[in-house]
């Protein structure tokens, strides 16, 4: 039987002999052995005949093992795993077999399993899943150096003057953390990252958001509306980002080309809502940017009010006029501090 990979780590046909393998199983069952080549992601689609699953595959040590279950996106349906349902790896060339441990949270470890494998050699993942129900395996094997997990940015190397962050606020690494694409989650590669109630800085590689973003068809529309922008130099008729957290962009004005000493990016100022509502307060002064060298993107978001911010204003049109009419001082903060700021954002 085979199934083919798809996502950005490559796509590649692989074949899968659904027969039972000698890997040191830890259980007395069937394996199904697995080929992943590294910077490649693997899915099956799965109709377990038994309560549990043994998949194996050899990797060598330092090399990121990342396994999703039900991952949900355009390819793969979502099927909710239960409190009965576990998920495991297991160090087949030990003696005797032993578990290795997930970086990820507890909570969350039915749906992702990862870290870094210690050895190199055999492994298993173990799948339980009393209810015998369909499901999704996908399984990825990332070089150390891959920019999802290693976008080789560090704090010292980005500086800026105040104004985006509040007074003691600073960037920080934040590794990647695997994020279901059905739920509203952040789905960020390892970044650097400031973010709190009414402002976000995010600083990462571009290559390792489209990868992390691999099941998100509408988040690499949105990253591809920004480079065309970017490289053609025609400003386009909405933002590129048509989404913030789990709104929907409602209304926006004030789109404009900005640069920094080492990027190009787009600014506007957004209302985001669930529904269809008038425009109110708060606003998002929003910039989304690339560096020159094409490396990294850059978002920054700030909270703005418009206090003369004309009342029950629900027509598209009208009020992106209102908000293309406003003068930069009518907001608060105002645009040109928050531009000046922005601007000042550098990548050494």
């Amino acid at each position: 039987m085979s199934y083919k990979s798809f996502g950005p780590y490559a796509a590649m046909a692989v074949t899968f002999v659904l027969a039972p393998a000698t890997f040191g199983s830890p259980l007395d069952d069937a394996v199904v052995p697995i080929q992943v080549a590294l910077g490649t992601a693997t899915t099956l689609s799965r109709e377990p005949a038994t309560d549990h699953e043994v998949f194996g595959l050899r990797a060598a040590a330092g090399q990121t093992l990342l396994v999703q279950l039900n991952p949900c996106c355009a390819k793969c349906a979502k099927m909710d795993f239960g409190e009965a349902d576990s998920m495991r790896v297991v160090y087949a060339d030990a003696k005797p077999p032993s578990n290795v441990s997930s970086r990820i949270p507890k909570e969350e470890a039915v749906e992702f399993w990862m870290n870094a494998l210690p050895s190199g050699g055999n492994y298993q993942i173990v799948v339980t899943r009393p209810s015998k129900k369909p499901y999704t395996l996908r399984v990825s094997l990332i070089d150390a150096g891959d920019p999802m997990i290693a976008p080789g940015l560090a704090v010292d190397r980005v500086s800026m003057n105040p104004g985006l962050l509040p007074p003691g606020k600073k960037l920080e690494w934040q590794a990647y953390q695997p994020a279901s694409f059905c739920e509203v989650d952040d789905r960020w590669p390892a970044r650097l990252s400031a973010e709190g109630m009414g402002y976000e800085v995010q600083i990462m590689s571009l290559a390792g958001l489209k990868k992390a973003w691999w099941g998100d068809l509408e988040g690499l529309a949105h990253l591809a509306r920004l480079e065309q922008a970017l490289r053609q130099g025609t400003k386009p008729a909405k933002p590129p980002r048509q989404a913030f957290q789990d709104s929907a962009l409602a209304y926006w004005g004030g789109m404009e080309f900005i640069e920094g000493k080492s990027w190009r990016g787009l600014r506007w100022i957004g209302s985001y809502a669930q529904d269809r509502v008038p425009l109110s307060n708060p606003l998002q002064y929003m910039v989304e940017a690339i560096t020159n060298d094409g490396r990294y993107y850059i978002l920054m978001n700030v909270e703005v009010k418009y206090p003369n911010l004309p009342g029950k204003l629900s027509q598209v049109s009208a009020a992106n006029a209102a908000l293309n009419a406003a003068r930069p001082e009518s907001f608060k903060p105002d645009l040109g501090s928050l531009d000046a700021a922005a601007r000042s954002v550098e990548l050494r």
